[in-house]
């Protein structure tokens, strides 16, 4: 675990860290989760490694390698109204790190895979590690019955300014702001995301992607590009089953450019120029295709989703849930609340040019590709700390969108 070393005027003293495990139970932990990923790199058909100007490490595999007889699939077609920037509040695009001048790419006909960040390894299991929080989870259903992944043990603050909207659905899309967010533990983070999920079998079954601080996960404090996959409700994690980004087998890489665990820049200044991504997620075909700004960037075989049942009633066919929302994670075991900032670190009344936005939020309402705009329920866990305001199907360039974050408890 290490400190964030930038300092904010809000930054708390050093808080109670978690009690030691012994050097024999680290070590043994550690050991796993290498293995997992030295076999993981077995597995794929380097051709060629490079390095990105942010400093990662992207190895280079035939497209082709990724998936078993070499069938890749077809991206939906690109509905280019979604990508047009409207009205008064006026915020460019970011640009992903791989299209800058002096990026370089792998031979033609293959796809980056960004090598996990395994230095100051955590001293958990390896199933915690994969896991989306780094700790094992479990839905709670709210007061307003709506339901939300907190912890298993208690042992750390999930804290949300999140949304949802309870339909058949086969894709969602939306603008996110894209901003520089204080994290204050290195096993905490901060996300901006869209979800789409299904609980129809009795499991909760997700896709996810959106942008996130985790210092843990890619060694260093700015936002990357993630997706996230669970068929079994978060409580397993591994190849087929669920976790991050290529951490595990089921994301086919399809992009030559936008790939998970890229940054991008310039992000927006609180008060000052605003930048953004777009990010689609679309059921076609059978798979669950994500989009970044004008990039098919790869998908999600909807066959991962067909295992535990009814193939009508899991999210290999449809979601009955798509979300769009923030979310910040508390240290473990430790009774201080967090400083992490949600968005900007501004809350939601501070709006524009202040506050992080989602805007021109759609839901895809039909399989042939009809997208409506998005009209869920709004709420905050706890609004002294991260707020949300939403303004669905406003009449407004920005149809239905939110402002959301703030500073934490600090």
């Amino acid at each position: 675990m290490e400190r964030n070393p930038s300092t904010r005027s809000n930054a708390r003293p050093p808080r109670r860290r978690a009690p030691s495990l012994s050097a024999r139970q680290r070590r043994q932990y550690r050991d796993a989760i290498v293995a997992h990923f030295e076999a993981r790199q077995r597995q794929l058909d380097v051709v060629a490694t490079t390095r990105a100007p942010d400093g990662q490490i992207i190895d280079w595999v035939p497209i082709e390698s990724q998936v078993r007889g070499g069938a890749i699939a077809t991206p939906p077609p690109t509905d280019t109204r979604m990508l047009e920037i409207r009205g008064r509040r006026r915020a460019r695009t970011a640009q992903p790190i791989l299209a800058s001048p002096n990026a370089r790419s792998g031979p033609e006909g293959t796809v980056p895979i960004a090598r996990p960040f395994l230095r100051q390894l955590p001293a958990v299991g390896l199933s915690q590690f994969l896991s989306k929080h780094g700790h094992d989870v479990v839905t709670a259903t709210l007061d307003n019955d709506l339901s939300i992944e907190l912890p298993a043990e208690g042992d750390s603050a999930h804290l949300y300014a999140a949304s949802a909207e309870f339909d058949i659905s086969f894709g969602c899309a939306g603008w996110f702001s894209l901003n520089p967010v204080w994290v204050e533990w290195s096993n905490e983070f901060s996300l901006m995301q869209t979800s789409l999920s299904n609980d129809e079998s009795g499991v909760k079954q997700t896709v996810e992607v959106g942008w996130q601080v985790y210092k843990q996960k890619y060694g260093d404090w700015i936002p990357h590009l993630f997706v996230f996959y669970t068929t079994n409700g978060y409580k397993t994690q591994g190849n087929w089953k669920g976790g991050y980004n290529t951490d595990v087998l089921g994301w086919v890489q399809f992009d030559n450019v936008i790939f998970p665990r890229t940054t991008f820049a310039p992000l927006s200044t609180p008060g000052g120029a605003q930048h953004m991504l777009h990010i689609t997620v679309q059921l076609w075909q059978g798979n669950w295709w994500v989009r970044v700004l004008d990039r098919w960037i790869g998908y999600y075989p909807g066959a991962l989703f067909q295992g535990g049942g009814s193939t009508f009633s899991s999210l290999g066919d449809h979601a009955n849930r798509v979300s769009f929302f923030g979310e910040v994670t508390d240290q473990p075991k430790d009774e201080r609340p967090t400083s992490t900032d949600m968005g900007s670190g501004r809350f939601a009344n501070t709006r524009w040019p202040w506050s992080a936005f989602q805007r021109n939020l759609l839901r895809q309402s039909t399989r042939q590709g009809t997208f409506v705009q998005y009209d869920g329920v709004a709420w905050a866990t706890d609004p002294k700390k991260y707020s949300i305001e939403a303004h669905f199907k406003s009449d407004t360039d920005w149809e239905s969108y939110m402002w959301l974050g703030g500073p934490g408890g600090g």
